[in-house]
């Protein structure tokens, strides 16, 4: 959980607040003072340092509730104006930004050009994630567990996957050449008996 700001400032420290900061062309009020390596910038109040643009907030518009966080609408992490801040959750400022999740949220299709609908799409458990049906169909790989062990013939020695030369791992259904198992144990065991 994230520090209690101080709000509101005091007349002193919300002049001293304000003449680190400059007014953009765009409306936003840029923060002059010093920022993070990300470019947010940060303040010292009471012996403690805070992201400006959370102090701002707080200032101006109340306290920030605990499971949300502030999103830049004007996609300026230096901007510290309460009208370009909105309080999100994690989830939609990420879906909001231009990194990797937001550029996948906006996806209609999969590399190959299928469309991602209802019908066509899996969804992981967590229901962030999803993959074409058409390709995971395509593609053993994408499956599940032990999916694309089923389609080989022979295991990575290339002894061949027979009726008499398979185990089945019942803990996640995968295939497993009982030779290969047979040469790793006796080596094992050959090297405990040599220590």
């Amino acid at each position: 959980m994230a520090k209690a700001i101080p709000a509101p400032l005091t007349e002193e420290r919300l002049a001293r607040f304000l003449a680190k900061t400059k007014i953009a062309d765009n409306g936003c009020i840029e923060w002059i003072g010093a920022k993070t390596p990300a470019g947010y910038g940060w303040v010292n109040l009471c012996g403690d340092t805070y992201f400006a643009h959370r102090v701002a907030y707080v200032h101006y518009r109340g306290p920030i509730p605990d499971h949300l966080e502030l999103d830049h609408l004007c996609r300026n992490r230096a901007c510290v104006n309460p009208d370009h801040l909105e309080a999100v959750t994690r989830r939609v400022n990420s879906l909001r930004g231009v990194g990797a999740p937001a550029q996948n949220a906006k996806k209609t299709q999969c590399v190959h050009g299928h469309q991602f609908d209802a019908k066509t799409t899996y969804r992981g458990r967590d229901n962030n994630r999803r993959q074409c049906n058409v390709c995971r169909r395509k593609n053993p790989d994408l499956q599940g567990k032990g999916a694309a062990n089923k389609t080989k013939t022979h295991c990575v020695n290339g002894h061949p996957f027979t009726d008499g030369n398979t185990y089945i791992d019942p803990t996640n259904g995968w295939r497993r050449c009982k030779t290969c198992m047979k040469q790793s144990y006796t080596a094992k065991r050959n090297q405990t008996a040599t220590n």
